[in-house]
């Protein structure tokens, strides 16, 4: 991953992987392993913040879904992946940054809140709003 390319996360069965227009193959950078406690890693939300980091969830696949769903970071600097202190969540969804990237929003459609943060300090957790009547937060 050193210089300067435009690479693609890609979320394979064996954990996350890289690639890009310049590559002919995937490169592994978290395994499954880091996720030891989940059944499933939810490729559907992530996002890169202003930083470069890639911002991605996690969630339990069993029947019924347990409060086991937690939010992770891969570190563009440190080539590193850490999980976020922000409480668990059963269905994580709706990743996202406001446009200075000063505070980062997320959802759990289960339960039908969208929480937001001071970013990248993760302070100040707070709900942004609460979803009433049908449909829940899912996308963004």
């Amino acid at each position: 991953m050193e210089g300067s390319y435009n690479s693609l996360p890609v979320f394979m069965e064996r954990g996350l992987h890289t690639t890009g227009t310049h590559l002919r193959a995937f490169f592994l950078f978290c395994s499954r392993s880091y996720f030891q406690s989940f059944a499933f890693i939810s490729e559907t939300d992530s996002r890169c913040d202003r930083m470069g980091n890639f911002v991605f969830s996690t969630m339990d696949a069993g029947e019924p879904v347990q409060t086991i769903g937690r939010f992770h970071r891969f570190n563009a600097a440190t080539l590193k992946t850490e999980t976020l202190d922000l409480p668990e969540v059963a269905i994580p969804n709706s990743i996202c940054f406001s446009p200075d990237g000063s505070t980062m929003y997320y959802a759990d459609s289960l339960q039908g809140c969208i929480f937001c943060c001071n970013y990248p300090s993760l302070e100040n957790q707070r709900v942004f709003t609460r979803v009433k009547g049908q449909g829940t937060p899912d996308g963004s």
